[in-house]
């Protein structure tokens, strides 16, 4: 509704400000008195008759005078109350025309050929969303939606252009900007300074877009949505159906209209249930359920019915709409689910684990048959089902105290199950011990997801349980005999390398004293010959005797150098240094804080030709210009280290399996010295050098613990 302005009266320029139609008559008296005085001075000016005229004129002039007077009088008073009649008339068309132009349902607009607002209704200036005053002079076009300015151009060309009424229907913007739709019925017409003006009826009509396109939407959803849908009278005649309601049922739009649903009835269901169906279609105005119909086909299928009333004002039923789908597909594949999970549930039942499945909230949906016969042999009560068998139960909330598990593997498999429900685990698997009633058995959970929850399976692992626990006693016994086996074996090892070490020696002393004597007697002897034999052959022999004994002495020396007893260990090592830096030309550096305690002979052999070995192999092999020896005592331990500046090589790739090794060179030192209870550290890398340490504690070696 269109707002109303102030009284007509308050509009009218002929009453001044604040006087009301009421006050008209007073207003009236006072101007007429005041009309009067003027009147009076204006006749004694115009008189035609002075007042000593007027006094001498006779009676007969007097009446006469008199008589036209009141004649005139009366004329007046006639034209007077015309007046008054005319203001009146004049009063209620200017009314009239405030309730028929100021207070119409539409808006009226006058807008120049430039397109600016002359003037405005105030219906007009309340759909724009303004006051009327400050409409004059704005551009009409302001008003309309930007993507409708160009069919509010084209239609204020033509209007000015051929003068024909024009309607259009146009979004415009009202003066805060909110859209709004309207009618434009224009015209154009002629004002009195010759010009055109264009008159704009205004009408708002977003409420009938908005309810055309409720309908439209309806009617596309009607034609389109891929459920079927038919209309009934309220005595049930089917008056419209869409296109869905063909596909679905067979029957053209000709053949049901006019039919009752009953042409669809497949004879699968009692009247009790028809009966039903109208008995809520009339109390409750609604009706939702499955229901077997036939095709024209003749063939049955399901569908989900939906049937709502529809009421008018008074609530009397005036039709119902039908909506309906076909779900025999759906109920087929129902059925196939049901067939799969009895398949899946006969072989859950045929596992030997104990299976329970949950749904998203931890509540038991089905168990098999192995579980239920765990939960009755553990019950308390015998042939009494524990509680958390049952389908229906939330196995989370009355696990534990059911199955009556430990506390920290309960705690476990609850939070593994509830971390699977809300999805922060892909599933899990643990092991974990219940005590029943009976006995202690021990479980194996897994605990799986899927779509619809999640599998708990249980199998009793006890047996294999005790018989882990068994294998590990017997893995402990033998690991036991092992280790006192190895200590046997390296102890027989140890005297094995003591026992060669003095064959060593002795077959030393032997190659010295006896074959070494020997050599030296035949060279004395050939030395000695007489002049007669012949000179070269004795050298020959001589030079043949010196090469054997050379080779004897070195010989000796390899197996055990006579230094090493006779004067100890280091003095041993020195010797070796200038040994190797004569033989090989390697420079050997030598630390060491004097003389050892007392070493076992044996041993002190032992080391020294391990010492050898190495700087051999510095010398051979390690490309080294450089090489260090040290022999320190470090507590209970004799720690002797080889150095070199050489290629270095991998120890994790050298020292795999190097106990398993056999023959000479690192695995022959390596062995013997793991045998006498040392250690061999390795500690290089390719391309610096390398260093290996050799520790002997002196409870091993010293000869003052061996005599003890």
């Amino acid at each position: 509704m269109p707002v109303k302005d102030k009284d007509p009266a308050a509009c009218d320029s002929r009453y001044p400000k604040g006087i009301t139609p009421q006050g008209q008559a007073t207003v009236v008296a006072s101007a007429g008195q005041s009309l009067r005085r003027r009147a009076e001075a204006i006749a004694l000016e115009k008189a035609s008759h002075s007042p000593e005229q007027l006094a001498a004129l006779s009676p007969e002039a007097t009446r006469k005078l008199l008589h036209d007077l009141h004649v005139h009088q009366i004329e007046l008073e006639m034209q007077s109350d015309e007046l008054r009649r005319v203001q009146v008339a004049l009063d209620t068309s200017r009314a009239r025309y405030f309730d028929l132009y100021d207070l119409a349902p539409v808006g009226y607009c006058s807008v120049s050929e430039p397109g600016l607002i002359i003037e405005a209704n105030l219906t007009a200036a309340t759909l724009l969303g303004t006051a009327r005053v400050a409409l004059a002079g704005q551009p009409f076009s302001r008003f309309i939606f930007k993507d409708d300015v160009d069919s509010y151009s084209l239609l204020h060309k033509r209007i000015f252009a051929s003068g024909e009424a024009q309607s259009r229907e146009l979004r415009m913007l009202r003066f805060d900007g909110k859209p709004f739709w309207a009618q434009l019925d224009v015209a154009t017409m002629h004002v009195e300074d010759g010009t055109s003006v264009m008159r704009i009826v205004l009408s708002g009509i977003t409420a009938r877009k908005q309810a055309e396109e409720k309908l439209q939407l309806a009617a596309s959803v009607f034609t389109h949505v891929q459920e079927g849908i038919f209309i009934t009278q309220a005595d049930g005649t089917i008056i419209d159906i869409n296109a869905s309601f063909s596909r679905i049922t067979g029957y053209s739009r000709d053949e049901a209209l006019g039919q009752n649903p009953r042409l669809l009835s497949s004879g699968h269901h009692e009247k009790s249930f028809y009966a039903a169906l109208w008995r809520s279609l009339l109390e409750q105005g609604h009706w939702c359920g499955e229901i077997w119909n036939r095709r024209k086909s003749g063939e049955v299928f399901v569908e989900m019915l939906n049937i709502s009333a529809v009421r008018d004002a008074q609530g009397i039923t005036r039709h119902y709409v039908a909506l309906f789908s076909n779900i025999t597909e759906r109920k087929q594949a129902e059925e196939a689910l049901r067939e799969r999970d009895a398949f899946n549930l006969a072989i859950l039942d045929a596992l030997s684990a104990e299976i329970a499945v949950l749904d998203r909230d931890g509540v038991i949906i089905a168990v098999n048959q192995p579980w239920k016969r765990f939960a009755t042999e553990n019950s308390m009560k015998p042939g009494q089902p524990v509680p958390h068998v049952k389908v229906g139960t939330n196995y989370l909330a009355v696990c534990q105290a059911s199955v009556g598990a430990s506390a920290d593997g309960a705690g476990s498999a609850l939070d593994g199950i509830r971390a699977v429900l809300d999805g922060r685990l892909p599933g899990f698997s643990l092991e974990y011990p219940c005590h029943s009633p009976k006995k202690k058995r021990w479980f194996s959970m897994s605990v799986s997801p899927f779509r619809e929850g999640v599998l708990v399976s249980h199998t009793d692992i006890t047996a294999r349980k005790q018989a882990e626990e068994k294998l590990r006693e017997m893995a402990v016994e033998l690991e036991a005999r092992v280790s006192k086996r190895t200590k046997q074996l390296r102890r027989v090892s140890a005297q094995l390398t003591m026992s060669e070490e003095r064959e060593r020696r002795m077959l030393a002393q032997n190659l010295h004293d006896d074959l070494g004597q020997l050599l030296a007697i035949i060279k004395i002897k050939l030395t000695s010959l007489g002049d007669g034999s012949p000179r070269s052959s004795v050298n020959t022999i001589v030079e043949l005797v010196d090469q054997a004994d050379l080779a004897v002495r070195m010989i000796t020396l390899q197996l055990s150098p006579p230094i090493l007893h006779t004067l100890g260990l280091m003095p041993a090592l020195d010797w070796l240094v200038e040994e190797m830096e004569q033989r090989y030309h390697l420079a050997v550096h030598v630390d060491h804080d004097g003389e050892p305690r007392p070493l076992v002979d044996e041993i002190q052999a032992m080391l020294f030709r391990s010492v050898r070995e190495l700087l051999i192999n510095v010398a051979r092999h390690a490309k080294a210009s450089d090489a260090s020896l040290s022999c320190l005592c470090q507590g209970s331990q004799l720690i002797i280290a080889v150095s070199d500046n050489g290629c270095g090589f991998d120890p994790s790739q050298y020292l795999v399996g190097l106990s398993r090794r056999r023959g000479f060179g690192l695995c022959s030192i390596y062995e013997r010295i793991i045998n006498i209870g040392g250690e061999m550290e390795f500690d290089s890398s390719p391309g610096n050098g390398t260093t290996i340490t050799l520790s002997i504690p002196y409870s091993i070696a010293a000869k003052e613990y061996q005599t003890s």
